[in-house]
């Protein structure tokens, strides 16, 4: 693992003459004449995202063609590539530390400035690295591939590499990416095929299921597909990366751009490998993200625990009505106490993973009001997850955050991990992270003000800056 980009090493081709053609001519020309026999479907919205095959361009080439030239006539100032390790497994995710990856058709650079950010976004998880790009027993050929039809229809731009080498991690990877990626033009592109070697009867069925995931725009779908083995990808985890970072970039839906499988090219239909091809679109601008009118009154006294059993037991309502899609319990009989204005935060995790939380940090409305609302909209209205089902109710657990009051922090010094929650703004930024985050995630208190800044799409040092405002509360939490 590497902690800075080494901007003189260049990822040399090293699949050029077996994918696809090494003469530079010959390989634009063999690009071009797929562009031109790819149909471009009309897309109304914004392409934050690509999902293409990556077997030679013999077999699925006309596929990634198709994929690709929706770009026509957009630029992006970077381009991330995510791809599976084919190679061997390796722990966390590596994003290539050096300073360009070269093609035939020339050399791409590395966006030192992005690829910091991402490495910062998860320590441990997610590196700086050679691995899977020059290091390891050979370079991986599902990253490289997807390079030429970017460079013949894009022209100029920066280049993120990503190798997964642990395709568990996709949420983390995601959620890394999307905070990197906020106020910059950037397109996520996942490097995957889908089954390996059944039938082509066989493979259509897998595929189908696999690509009507993928239609639906749900995450949740297709990772229910990989695991219960209805559906196969090679790539699934660098599928529901880039998945994910769109959906947080605020994509709202998925076009299937071609199928294909290796048997209408080599006539062996016994055993086949899929291809599809899809983009992950935002048909709506994004909205813009809301500032806080900061609230310094004093701090109240803390919560019975009849009171907070109240309070828990009208968010787990909350949730079920938003699920089954009904009218949220009434709160005209809460409790007298609960009904002090104070902002609250509501936790959704299903077997301790993070499942949606959604919080206001203002008490615009009494607490009780506040609670029932943010526990409806943390089931189905954060944009980071799919909505919570039905099969998921029984098995969900809800946290409830209870906010003390803003203070402006003067020394950063004083934070204490566990105890302070962290607000920061700049302009119309805002990033708010809960007291248990930073204490969940084993941060020390430089990097829980890096991942505030992050969680407002600012550039990580941003507490630092004297345009930025920085502000802490403690929080009861249940």
């Amino acid at each position: 693992m590497e902690s800075d980009v080494k901007s003189q090493e260049v990822r040399r081709s090293a699949w050029a003459g077996q994918f696809y053609p090494s003469a530079p001519a010959e390989l634009a020309r063999s690009i071009a004449d797929m562009f031109g026999r790819a149909p471009k479907p009309e897309v109304a919205g914004e392409i934050l995202g690509l999902v293409a095959p990556h077997a030679g361009y013999v077999y699925s080439g006309q596929v990634a063609a198709n994929t690709f030239k929706l770009l026509e006539g957009h630029q992006y100032e970077t381009v991330v590539v995510v791809s599976p390790s084919h190679t061997k497994y390796f722990g966390g995710v590596s994003v290539y530390n050096g300073g360009s990856y070269e093609t035939p058709l020339g050399e791409l650079p590395t966006d030192v400035t992005m690829v910091k950010r991402i490495g910062r976004a998860a320590p441990g998880i997610i590196y700086l690295s050679n691995m899977g790009h020059t290091g390891g027993d050979r370079a991986e050929h599902a990253l490289e591939v997807q390079l030429p039809f970017l460079q013949v229809v894009l022209g100029s731009f920066k280049l993120v590499a990503i190798v997964m080498g642990d395709q568990e991690e996709w949420r983390v990877l995601g959620d890394g990416l999307a905070g990197a990626a906020q106020g910059r033009s950037v397109l996520f592109v996942a490097s995957s095929d889908l089954s390996h070697y059944y039938t082509a009867e066989q493979a259509h069925k897998l595929d189908a299921e696999v690509r009507l995931a993928i239609e639906s725009f749900e995450t949740a779908r297709l990772q229910a597909v990989i695991e219960s083995g209805k559906g196969e990808a090679c790539g699934a985890g660098t599928i529901l990366a880039c998945m994910h970072a769109a959906r947080r970039m605020g994509a709202d839906s998925a076009v299937i751009t071609g199928y294909a499988h290796s048997g209408k090219v080599s006539g062996d239909y016994a055993e086949v490998v899929g291809y599809l091809g899809a983009a992950f679109v935002r048909r709506e601008a994004a909205s813009d993200v809301p500032t806080y009118t900061l609230d310094l009154s004093e701090p109240e006294d803390g919560l019975a625990e009849a009171e907070r059993e109240e309070l828990r037991q009208l968010a787990r309502q909350a949730v079920a009505a938003a699920v089954y899609n009904t009218v949220p319990p009434d709160t005209a009989r809460a409790s007298k106490s609960l009904r002090r204005r104070q902002g609250a935060f509501v936790t959704l995790k299903a077997e301790g993973e993070l499942r949606g939380c959604i919080g206001s940090v203002e008490g615009h409305a009494p607490l009780v009001e506040t609670v029932v609302k943010m526990a409806f909209a943390a089931a189905v209205r954060d944009p980071r997850f799919e909505p919570v089902s039905v099969p998921e109710l029984a098995g969900l657990d809800i946290e409830i955050s209870v906010l003390g009051p803003l203070e402006k922090c003067l020394d950063p010094d004083s934070i204490e991990i566990g105890r302070h929650g962290l607000l920061i703004t700049k302009g119309r930024r805002t990033g708010v992270l809960l007291p248990q985050v930073a204490a969940e995630n084993g941060w020390d208190r430089n990097t829980f003000l890096q991942q505030v800044a992050l969680k407002a799409g600012l550039p990580p040092d941003s507490w630092r800056d004297s345009a930025s405002s920085l502000y802490v509360f403690t929080a009861e939490v249940f």
